[in-house]
């Protein structure tokens, strides 16, 4: 590629990015503004004790979403750009990883009746888990990684804020007291549901081909995406089990400030996530393309994150009263505390993500990003038991901070010793 067309064709790469990134930023904000509308609803509503109820069967359905995601969002996303031009083989992805994703919800669904037939379903936690069964469902059916892997990032946001918006109304009709936690998890799930839908009606121009549900070759996608599956769901379960581990190791209640303090801090990380989803195909595309490019890409994407991350989370841990009074109210005074340290974990972790995904996964790292993942996490674990014994829900906040900050840490300097150039190194 000549000086003239790799300057021509980076212009038309800002020129993307700048409109598909501003179309993401308004879905992001859609996206947690419609849960953080809910938030001073439930707080109110279910209490302390019924929001941490809620949170345990969310942290639940967490885990059991991320099985069904089983790394296809990147694996798939990067098998597709490298088959890009071969229409037949794009299909047959498709067909591929649908069909592993109903695989696994499947598994994950009859779990969820076997943990439900052990606790009893007298338990406060029965329903509400049975609740996300249709998140599942959905999870499963859902074309987001089809449809950012194309690059049509304001169909899959269209598809997403419109479902999503529909389990406000539904949340609002259906959970009346502190005893409506599964009507929570319900809202949730249909809200899911109906994005799902949208996302497979909005990509009728993607060439599907005839319907077809090849188990073999779907297991096969399963195995050879174990090896990235292992530290994604490792991550994964780390973050959505603190809520049921704080809830068995300090009581509901305490599960119940993490719960709404994670909330907060979700929400404003994930402020910021709409430049990682543009980035990851993009990085993909310039790797296969355009390496040279890459090589500048990369570390201005690394300052635009650690700004911008910077200048989010500082402003929630400053606010952090405000935020918690205004969203979950004035019981919840103890998260207050929580939320301050949560967001500086905000930070360390939305630049693990940026070098985890962005970079080692894009540019095949792949036993990199295992190790340092989990290093980082057991570590994390061990800490966070060990502060939740003796400070509740503020000692699983300290943990966390902790373990993230080891997992940046070996993450740079494998960084560092393999690919000195991502961080404007010769």
């Amino acid at each position: 590629m000549t000086v003239h067309r790799a300057g021509a064709f980076l212009g038309r790469l800002r020129k993307v990015i700048g409109l598909e990134l501003v179309s993401l930023i308004a879905w992001q904000i859609a996206n947690y503004a419609i849960p953080l509308a809910l938030l001073p609803y439930f707080g109110r509503v279910l209490g302390v004790s019924g929001f941490g109820v809620y949170g345990i069967a969310l942290g639940v359905l967490n885990v059991c979403m991320m099985i069904t995601d089983w790394g296809f969002l990147y694996t798939s996303q990067r098998a597709l750009v490298e088959a890009s031009g071969e229409i037949a083989r794009e299909r047959d992805i498709v067909w591929e990883t649908a069909t592993a994703k109903l695989m696994l919800a499947l598994l994950c669904s009859l779990a969820l009746f076997a943990i439900v037939a052990w606790l009893g379903f007298k338990s406060p936690y029965a329903i509400p888990l049975l609740a996300g069964i249709p998140a599942l469902i959905a999870n499963a059916l859902s074309l987001e990684w089809l449809l950012r892997a194309k690059e049509m990032f304001s169909t899959f946001a269209v598809a997403s804020v419109a479902g999503r918006a529909f389990s406000i109304p539904f949340a609002l009709l259906t959970v009346k007291s502190p005893y409506d936690s599964a009507w929570a998890i319900a809202s949730v799930s249909f809200g899911l549901l109906l994005a799902a839908v949208l996302s497979i009606v909005l990509a009728r121009g993607v060439k599907f081909g005839a319907i077809q549900f090849p188990v073999t070759r779907a297991l096969y996608r399963i195995r050879d995406g174990l090896p990235l599956f292992i530290p994604l769901a490792a991550v994964n379960l780390y973050t959505v089990m603190i809520p049921p581990l704080v809830g068995v190791l300090s009581g509901p209640s305490q599960a119940g400030l993490y719960t709404g303090a994670d909330r907060m801090k979700a929400a404003a990380r994930m402020l910021f996530y709409p430049l990682t989803i543009v980035a990851y195909p993009r990085i993909n595309n310039l790797r296969v393309n355009d390496p040279v490019a890459l090589r500048s890409y990369l570390p201005r994407l690394i300052t635009v994150m650690f700004f911008s991350s910077a200048a989010i989370c500082s402003v929630l841990a400053l606010s952090a009263k405000l935020v918690v009074y205004t969203f979950l109210g004035q019981d919840f005074y103890e998260a207050v505390i929580v939320l301050q340290v949560l967001a500086a974990g905000a930070f360390v972790s939305s630049l693990s993500t940026l070098l985890g995904t962005n970079v080692l996964v894009a540019l095949g790292m792949n036993r990199a990003f295992l190790v340092s993942h989990l290093i980082g996490i057991g570590i994390g674990v061990a800490v966070v038991i060990a502060m939740t014994n003796a400070h509740g829900a503020l000692g699983a906040a300290i943990g966390v901070l902790f373990g993230e900050s080891v997992t940046l840490a070996v993450l740079a300097i494998s960084i560092v010793r393999s690919e000195p150039w991502v961080f404007g190194r010769a």
